[in-house]
């Protein structure tokens, strides 16, 4: 079995908290199915409890994977059947799926957790969806990648602005980001050939 989700392959996923215990979510991916969610909790002290597996029917392929910040919710991204599905990690279940474009693939919320980003690699385009009081999710808009291929994002806050990995057309392009969390076309793009992954 092979553990893939850009984010998980390049460093920890994006941990939420959980009381004193720290969780960690990586997907795994085999070859024909079935896939998986590993849930890892994990001490102040870096110390790794044990691992536990959901298994995902079918062949979904989850590839981004964000917590809330009470680590109460995940929301991951399958990459094959284009959705973007929330889950339980206590209770190691589904609670709601929605519809994606063409290949979602990575993932990221709003420091205040009103709004969730999605790159969809299929579709060469942002998707923004605002995220309800119980966690639902209403689609705001898709904007272009100024790109093709959008295998990673790095969403700057504190500079107003999304910073997108588009690993085919080899290139970083830069997205206004508005005071309401929605994203404006693509200001410009440096060219980086291959570029799959950003980090501050």
């Amino acid at each position: 079995r092979n553990v893939t989700g850009v984010q998980t392959c390049a460093l920890p996923i994006c941990s939420g908290l959980a009381g004193a215990v720290k969780l960690m979510a990586l997907s795994e991916a085999t070859r024909t199915g079935p896939d998986a969610l590993l849930r890892i909790p994990y001490a102040a002290d870096g110390k790794l409890g044990t691992v536990d597996r959901m298994v995902l029917s079918g062949h979904p392929i989850p590839s981004g994977l964000v917590f809330t910040s009470d680590g109460a919710k995940l929301y991951a991204a399958l990459h094959h059947t284009n959705e973007i599905i929330a889950v339980d990690p206590a209770a190691k279940t589904v609670t709601a799926r929605w519809k994606s474009e063409l290949a979602p693939f990575s993932l990221a919320l709003s420091a205040g957790g009103e709004r969730l980003y999605v790159s969809n690699r299929g579709h060469d385009s942002i998707a923004v969806f605002a995220i309800g009081a119980t966690g639902d999710l209403s689609l705001l808009q898709h904007v272009g990648c100024g790109g093709h291929w959008p295998r990673f994002f790095l969403l700057m806050e504190d500079r107003n602005a999304m910073l997108v990995a588009n690993e085919r057309s080899g290139g970083i392009a830069c997205l206004p980001l508005e005071r309401d969390g929605r994203l404006r076309p693509a200001v410009g793009a440096t060219p980086v050939p291959g570029v799959v992954f950003l980090t501050e």
